[in-house]
């Protein structure tokens, strides 16, 4: 889905990501995505209608804001 918006240099097309195409940017699975959702690392989806659509610069921050600490990483090793 594609959404138009008038900034101030003139016109751009960005486009919203579907649950499935921010899945596969993340590479995960649907279990795992709903478990990143549920816990925060993924942001929130925008409702169009009973439609929910990512914001692609807002889940690539999202990622990135993400630290791995040393202890962190060999808690999940655990698991």
């Amino acid at each position: 889905m594609d959404i138009q918006t008038n900034a101030a240099s003139g016109r751009e097309n960005r486009q919203l990501w579907t649950r499935k195409q921010t899945q596969e940017f993340l590479n995960v699975g649907r279990s795992l995505f709903y478990e990143l959702l549920k816990s925060g690392v993924v942001p929130q989806p925008v409702k169009l209608g009973t439609a929910n659509r990512w914001i692609p610069d807002e889940v690539e921050r999202a990622i990135t804001s993400q630290k791995i600490t040393p202890d962190a990483a060999e808690q999940n090793e655990g698991n």
